[in-house]
């Protein structure tokens, strides 16, 4: 389980009768910064993972779009029917592709 650390800057008030699980805990500034506090490096690398993983999807969306674009441009004007199917599916698609597009984004982030 993991626990949860929190830190108070004034006199925390609980009510009478509250119930708080074990896992969590009060901590002083001092206490904080000289035993869980993250080192510069530690912070440097969290936001380099995070900074390439949205470079890469959005350098993918970039290069991606304009080409996907292009051609179902083409494809929908040389025939009304088949794109009147892909408005359809683009209907429930786009809804899947934003779960998708969050989920992998998700992943990314955690590498």
């Amino acid at each position: 389980m993991q626990k949860f650390v929190w830190i108070a800057l004034f006199a925390a008030l609980v009510v009478e009768g509250a119930r708080i699980d074990p896992a969590v805990q009060l901590a002083s500034l001092e206490r904080l910064s000289a035993h869980d506090g993250h080192s510069f490096a530690v912070v440097a690398w969290l936001w380099f993972r995070a900074v390439v993983g949205l470079s890469c999807l959005g350098f993918a969306l970039t290069v991606l779009g304009p080409a996907i674009a292009r051609r179902l441009n083409i494809l929908l004007s040389a025939r009304p029917a088949m794109g009147l199917g892909i408005r359809a599916l683009a209907l429930i698609g786009v809804p899947l592709a934003a779960a998708g597009i969050f989920m992998v984004g998700f992943l990314v982030a955690g590498w």
